[in-house]
């Protein structure tokens, strides 16, 4: 063990390996990534984490299908209230997150808008459809991130076992 990962190791920061990593410790929020962190990130974020590519295709074609069942209304009721937690409602029927790079903490409900609302559905609506298409392609880069995902500073990852959810 190098003194690095002593240090990060003694700081509550997961260490290169740790997986599934600890829940969000408030005292280490905000803190340098540890050696399982994503370069370019303030927060430890394990590449391990981030959802595939196929999974969030997945989970955006299946937001489709939710809106059109629930004519809109449903889903955004449904948003509204998840949204707070870092998901939307495809994304927590598929046990994803969206996480804060900043913090490494579940995405807010203002930084959620900010993706979702600005990000998808305004930029999307402004350019006919091509900011959906450049973030499809996006995802497929290192660190998976969309033009959406860019300008709210998140990340999308598996969580199944709500290791990132927020505390009740």
């Amino acid at each position: 063990m190098t003194d690095t990962s002593r240090a990060n190791a003694s700081a509550g920061a997961p260490t290169a390996g740790a997986w599934p990593p600890p829940g969000p410790d408030v005292a280490t929020a905000g803190t340098a990534p540890g050696p399982a962190g994503l370069a370019g990130m303030a927060a430890a974020i394990p590449a391990e984490a981030l959802s595939s590519s196929g999974r969030r295709l997945l989970a955006h074609l299946l937001e489709g299908v939710l809106v059109l069942v629930t004519l809109g209304v449903g889903w955004l009721v449904w948003s509204v209230i998840v949204w707070g937690r870092g998901q939307t409602p495809a994304k927590q029927l598929m046990h994803m997150r969206c996480l804060d790079t900043r913090t490494g903490l579940a995405a807010g409900t203002g930084t959620m808008v900010l993706r979702e609302g600005l990000g998808k559905w305004v930029l999307s609506s402004a350019t006919a459809g091509l900011t959906m298409i450049i973030g499809g392609v996006m995802v497929l880069g290192d660190g998976r991130q969309a033009l959406w995902d860019k300008l709210a500073n998140t990340v999308v990852v598996d969580d199944p076992q709500d290791r990132w959810a927020p505390p009740a």
